[in-house]
């Protein structure tokens, strides 16, 4: 729908929702393909989108208004089980299910997905557009600065942390009367006025009356207008910033000499802390807002601390509120993207679902639904699982927006499963799961179920259908599989389902899309778990615990008890943590039931319209690791201009060698061309794009080790020649190798040719290959039982024939054992011998690519 905006033309500009492609390489690749003029389907005037470069861009508000009288899409919520620290694959799902209905069902389908932060990004966890062939582009683009949402929050934020301070700071150093004559200065005429922005305050102490006039206001009243009496022990709101450092998360501050109060006679310091800015209140408000009055309005709830006398103060208080809304009102617009696939993306919000709702925003779903139309799909997206994320859509976003779902996606995988049955060890980032999570193990698998079954469950309690997507990885055996999809279809789900995406984009996932297609045309009867304008705040949390969490009864500390008694409903809506998600996961059942929850503390975000109800201690602030992802990420010179670049010295085959990892070593320096790699496919030049698996290195290589079946290493190993697969560490090797797709380096591993880029050993007399590697190679081959195979080589230019013919021996060898089997030569350039050349093409193979190559001086 939108990703590249054309130059200015008069008629509207608007990317298809059904792309033409052409599909001629890589089995799981498809090319996306702008069209202009505007197709029927989606009609976005060139003046409603803002572009933000080539790749992305905001949608203008003002279409709401043109579209509110048009018939809402379909809206489908995806969630999951509880993840192992992997992941599961949610967004990959999310994003891959969009590919699946816009571009091979026809369908017109938008996807609406969070935003991420830059702390997990340089740290652990890696960034959130998806996966493989399933994920949004450029992902850099994604999981960095975007369009500058992020940094606005920041910038709001840490402006009303200042106006905090300072406002504690003067109050301690000066007389009311001092204040006043600050706040409203007599001007020339000998008359005061009050700023507009001080009405809020006014009206909460009664004195609106009295705003046109300042001069009626009496001393006590002055002097109430102007003492804001702040408890500087009551101080909650941190200062932010965008990235992990868990040294702010306590500091001190005021310890200048400018901060010495001369009136109290002692230095204006106290101790505070920082949190990671998507943990901000105004990040759940951008989330909830419907409109910028409501996110005016919402900003000046925001309580920030507590007078002496324990009256809440509000942002309205400080008079920050409209200076806040200016700094926002940009970052209310989504942000418009597109998958790799050419389906239309909007990148909105990223609030936590631990101390938030983890949700996208509501106003991207709102106009969302009406670009689609009345038979067309918006995918929206819930961070956790269907007990955290899922919980608070219907309960907090759906409640706010009006909207109602239609279907809701459960995500869930194998290994997840098998963990869930509390026989399994432990699964630890960074380190390959243990041969329990490789091998098949049904016991394993059935009752890891009870976690799958309690979340079909939580769905349906809110009147929505649930369709459980199988994320398959390429350890999972046909008959895990088909256990799961048994299990949840015998307990409630309306259909489950195995998809590919990871590996085969939109074409991996259409049964998903042809299930949710189905669970959409049912009529659903969704309700709220409880009543939010009616039901006490103890009510709602014990409903949530046990409809939701599966416990019996709920215990307060102090603290809490004091909030829980109390008839105070700012929005009428509690929040919940995630302590009963990290307890499901370690009960042995792996679906708990009978336990009782302690609610530690409660806290107000009157802003966003909820109590945060903490069951522990609450981390605002990550941490990073021994090696950060930032020790990956650079930028890459030899291009115009740099571009990013994430440099890994595990990777020794030259840019583009892998097929299966060719998203991320796209090296092509035409910025709108295809790179040569792909020139037989139709992809596109990505700039940079990053495979989120590589973002996610950490986690993923267990699984593509795993892949590479022990014999099959063996055999290539006994050879020298190992899979380019397994010596890359392809991020997509875990679902090519269960019968999909291989690659393979033939002819040795000693290049004759020095490129950039690539950290093959060179020599201009490398060892002859073996001449029985093409009979090796094919017996090899057939026995994996994959039906396409990359037979890629380094550069023998001591060869008379450039290794042509050893080619073509390995190509005929193949197709005499598999006649089937589909077979790519990504090869050299043979020095421009087109006799050569045509060898390799009449030996049978079914695709022809080349590598693109930087060749350095001689000799070097």
């Amino acid at each position: 729908m939108w990703c590249r905006p054309l130059a200015a033309a008069a008629a509207p500009v608007v990317w298809s929702l059904r792309p033409e492609r052409e599909v001629k390489c890589c089995p799981t690749a498809r090319p996306v393909k702008p069209v202009s003029p505007v197709p029927s389907d989606i009609d976005i005037a060139q003046s409603d989108v803002f572009s933000y470069g080539p790749y992305k861009g905001k949608i203008n508000l003002n279409i709401w208004s043109k579209l509110k009288d048009k018939p809402n899409g379909h809206y489908v919520v995806v969630c999951g089980i509880n993840p192992t620290p992997l992941g599961e694959g949610k967004s990959t799902t999310t994003v891959g299910l969009s590919q699946a209905l816009g571009a091979f069902l026809g369908q017109k389908v938008l996807t609406n997905i969070r935003q991420p932060s830059m702390g997990p990004t340089f740290g652990i966890k890696g960034g959130a557009a998806g996966g493989g062939y399933a994920q949004c582009f450029p992902m850099e683009d994604f999981n960095l600065h975007m369009t500058g949402d992020i940094h606005a929050i920041t910038a709001a934020h840490n402006l009303f942390a200042a106006a905090i301070d300072t406002r504690y700071y003067h109050e301690n150093s000066s007389s009311a009367k001092g204040i006043w004559n600050r706040l409203c200065p007599v001007d020339k005429n000998g008359k005061r006025e009050f700023e507009p922005t001080m009405y809020a305050r006014l009206e909460k102490l009664g004195l609106g009356h009295k705003k046109e006039n300042p001069d009626l206001l009496t001393e006590e009243e002055i002097e109430k207008f102007c003492i804001l009496d702040i408890d500087p022990d009551t101080i909650t709101w941190k200062r932010v910033t965008d990235c992990s450092d868990k040294y702010l998360r306590k500091v001190e501050i005021g310890l200048s000499p400018s901060e010495f109060s001369k009136k109290k006679n002692e230095q204006m310091k106290r101790t505070s802390s920082y949190g990671i800015t998507v943990s901000s209140e105004i990040m759940a408000i951008l989330a909830l807002a419907t409109d910028l009055k409501d996110l005016r309005s919402r900003l000046g709830k925001m309580i920030c601390c507590y007078s002496k006398k324990g009256e809440p103060i509000t942002a309205d208080d400080f008079g920050i509120t409209g200076a806040l809304a200016v700094l926002m009102m940009d970052a209310l617009p989504p942000n418009t993207m597109q998958t790799l696939e050419g389906t239309p993306a909007l990148v909105h919000a990223g609030p936590f679902a631990n101390i938030a709702h983890g949700n996208s925003s509501i106003i991207s779903d709102l106009i969302g639904l009406k670009l689609v139309g009345k038979d067309g799909y918006v995918l929206t997206e819930a961070g956790f699982g269907s007990d955290m994320g899922g919980e608070k859509f219907f309960n907090i976003k759906c409640y706010y927006s009006g909207l109602k779902p239609d279907c809701a996606v459960i995500v869930c995988s194998v290994r997840a499963l098998k963990l869930h049955s509390c026989e399994a060890p432990k699964i630890v980032a960074g380190q390959t799961p243990a041969k329990e999570y490789r091998e098949e193990n049904l016991d394993l698998v059935e009752k890891g179920c009870a976690n799958l079954i309690a979340h079909i469950q939580n769905v349906r309690k809110h009147g929505v259908k649930a369709v459980v997507a199988i994320n398959r990885f390429g350890t999972d055996t046909d008959a895990e599989l088909a256990l799961v999809k048994k299990i949840a279809e015998e307990n409630g789900a309306f259909a489950a389902v195995v998809a590919e995406h990871h590996a085969k984009g939109g074409a991996g996932a259409t049964a998903l899309g042809e299930a949710v297609m189905a669970a959409c045309k049912t009529p659903s009867d969704f309700k709220f778990l409880y009543d939010a304008k009616k039901d006490s705040i103890k009510s709602k949390i014990l409903k949530v615990v046990q409809e939701v969490y599966g416990g019996a009864d709920v215990k307060y500390s102090d603290d809490a008890k004091k909030l829980g008694d109390s008839d105070e409903r700012p929005s009428g809506r509690v929040d919940d943590w995630d302590g009963a998600r990290r307890r499901s996961r370690l009960r042995p059942d792996g679906a708990p039931k009978g336990f009782t929850i302690t609610v530690q503390d409660m806290y107000v975000s009157a802003g966003a319209g909820f109590i945060v109800v903490s069951l522990g201690d609450i981390t605002f602030m990550p941490g990073l690791p021994i090696k950060p992802a930032y020790y990956k990420i650079d930028l890459d010179f030899t291009q115009d201009p740099p571009r990013v670049v994430r440099a890994t010295r595990r990777r020794r085959y030259a840019a583009g060698q892998c097929a299966t990892a060719a998203l991320e070593d796209c090296q092509c320096p035409e910025t709108q061309n295809c790179c040569s790699l792909h020139v037989a496919c139709g992809w596109p030049h990505l700039g940079g794009l990053h495979a989120e698996a590589e973002l996610h290195s950490q986690a993923s290589a267990g699984d593509a080790e795993a892949a590479l079946a022990e014999d099959g290493e063996s055999e290539l190993d006994a050879r020298r020649n190992r899979a380019v697969c397994q010596e890359a560490r392809c991020p997509n090797a875990g679902e090519c190798w269960s019968g999909g797709t291989a690659t393979v380096m033939i002819m040795g591993d000693t290049c004759t040719r020095g490129c950039r880029f690539c950290s093959v050993a060179t020599s201009r007399t490398p060892p002859p290959p073996d001449a029985e590697e093409p009979r090796k190679v094919a017996e090899a081959v057939t026995r994996w039982g994959v039906d396409y195979i990359v037979l890629t080589m380094v550069d023998r230019d001591d060869m008379a024939d450039q290794g042509a013919s050893h080619v073509a021996a390995t190509v005929r060898e193949l197709k005499q054992r598999q006649p089937d089997i589909k077979v790519e030569t990504l090869i050299g350039d043979f020095q421009g011998k087109l006799d050569l050349l045509e060898e390799v093409l009449e030996s049978g193979m079914d695709v022809f690519a080349h590598n693109v190559e930087t060749v350095g001086a001689p000799g070097s």
